[in-house]
């Protein structure tokens, strides 16, 4: 169930491009939802956003993820 969570809060990210809206919006804090991010950029082996001057853009990894992501979550959420 932590693996859902955090492409939750991955897909929240992508759509808010905001840390602290993300964050706000999950109910974690933003050190703890930094963490669970790059946890997964650890995991996938490269970043997922690129970080520029506050703000947010996703990578090609960061796409390929967020598409992959929003396609399977739902499927793991009605089994």
């Amino acid at each position: 169930m932590t693996d859902l969570i955090i492409l939750r809060d991955f897909l929240v990210l992508c759509e808010t491009k905001s840390f602290s809206r993300t964050a706000e919006h999950r109910h974690v804090s933003v050190s703890g939802l930094s963490r669970r991010i790059q946890g997964l950029e650890d995991w996938a082996g490269t970043a997922l956003f690129e970080r520029r001057k506050g703000e947010l853009a996703l990578t090609e990894a960061g796409y390929e993820l967020q598409k992959i992501a929003f396609e399977s979550l739902p499927v793991f959420l009605d089994s």
